[in-house]
């Protein structure tokens, strides 16, 4: 959909070589957010700091991340910081609820289109999409590498957006189904109704 030169102005990966200029998406300076982001991370979830042991153990290191400056998994951090609402890129979370998370991440990002949520400061928005990207890679090795990766922990992303959203994302009826029951697309039944009866009270 988009050449390589607006793939790194947006802070999409490419699969060529990117100049310094471009490969940052931005003039925020990505160095220092992803070192922090590393030590973050490593801090937070001390078990992914020292990752398995892998067959080629030199394949992470070789292969450079494929990162994506994608606020929330769908705003190009690049426009975002102008307040350009232009465009939500979809998709791109990989994760085995893709309806469930398809059906949030579209009405949350319509919602951003049309300028009904608000951002937080550049420097958060930031913060955010380089722990992602530090966390996917750590927590996914090879595939964390290529794309942002959230096969089974897709549920904390879903919450997060729900938070944004002010609605409630604990479906379930009881405690014991929260811990021990699976979550589906139905148990998201109704949620923008509830969003918009939220705004009217």
């Amino acid at each position: 959909m988009f050449d390589a030169k607006t793939k790194a102005e947006l802070g999409l990966p490419t699969l060529g070589e990117m100049s310094p200029s471009c490969s940052n998406g931005s003039g925020i300076g990505w160095e220092k957010f992803d070192v922090e982001a590393d030590a973050a991370v490593d801090q937070k979830f001390p078990f992914l700091a020292e990752p398995p042991g892998l067959t080629n153990r030199t394949t992470n290191k070789i292969q450079p991340q494929r990162r994506w400056r994608l606020y929330r998994r769908s705003i190009p951090f690049a426009l975002a910081e102008k307040g350009d609402r232009s465009l939500a890129i979809m998709g791109q979370i990989h994760t085995v609820q893709t309806p469930l998370v398809s059906e949030i991440q579209s009405f949350w990002s319509i919602l951003y289109l049309i300028g009904e949520l608000n951002l937080p400061p550049r420097v958060t928005m930031a913060r955010e999409i380089a722990e992602w990207n530090a966390w996917t890679r750590k927590r996914y090795l090879s595939q964390g590498q290529k794309f942002p990766y959230s096969l089974y922990d897709f549920l904390p992303y879903v919450d997060t957006l729900c938070e944004d959203l002010g609605i409630n994302s604990r479906r379930k009826s009881n405690i014991y189904a929260e811990l021990f029951e699976a979550y589906k697309p139905e148990d998201f039944e109704g949620f923008i109704d509830e969003y918009f009866s939220a705004k009217q009270n």
